[in-house]
């Protein structure tokens, strides 16, 4: 009969801190909640005042402007675009954990030559070349893809000492 008591005390105490963390996790996936909304928020609008701005001089004195300045603006405001969808994801990422990705065939030539021509752009000081072989489409969830690739391309490009990285898929 103790041992059956003890037993009891002992799952009963386990019990309540295993309600504790639980209650814990909770608040801490509505801090989350309420940290990425607030951020996804905050980050919207200076976003699309850059991007309001840069379309405004686009249109307004675009013909002025030479190839290589229309070609900047326009990859402003395509950048402010990857940038908007990136907060738009925050708060569905926060909430991944408690959610499916949802996954689609990602056509991966156009986003790694995409990734490509930003970080060219980024890097032009260090004559970086890089080549994109076959790459077959993948399964995958898009703005997951991109980040990942994104992080993968520009720090092979930020810490390599070549002048050539090839990537091949």
């Amino acid at each position: 009969m103790k041992l059956r008591e003890d037993i009891l005390q002992v799952v009963t105490k386990q019990a309540n801190e295993i309600r504790l963390l639980n209650q814990r996790l909770q608040i801490a996936y509505e801090e989350l909640d309420a940290f990425s909304y607030t951020v996804s928020h905050d980050l919207r609008t200076p976003l699309s005042s850059i991007r309001c701005y840069s379309e405004i001089l686009l249109e307004e004195y675009g013909e002025s402007f030479n190839p290589d300045a229309q070609a900047l603006f326009q990859k402003i405001i395509d950048s402010t675009e990857r940038m908007r969808s990136l907060i738009r994801h925050i708060l569905y990422y926060s909430r991944m954990g408690r959610t499916d990705l949802s996954t689609e065939l990602v056509d991966m030539k156009p986003l790694l030559e995409g990734i490509r021509e930003e970080i060219l752009v980024t890097a032009k000081e260090r004559s970086l070349q890089i080549e994109i072989g076959n790459t077959p489409p993948l399964s995958a969830d898009p703005t997951m893809t991109l980040q990942l690739f994104t992080n993968l391309m520009g720090n092979a490009a930020k810490y390599t000492r070549l002048t050539l990285m090839p990537l091949y898929g």
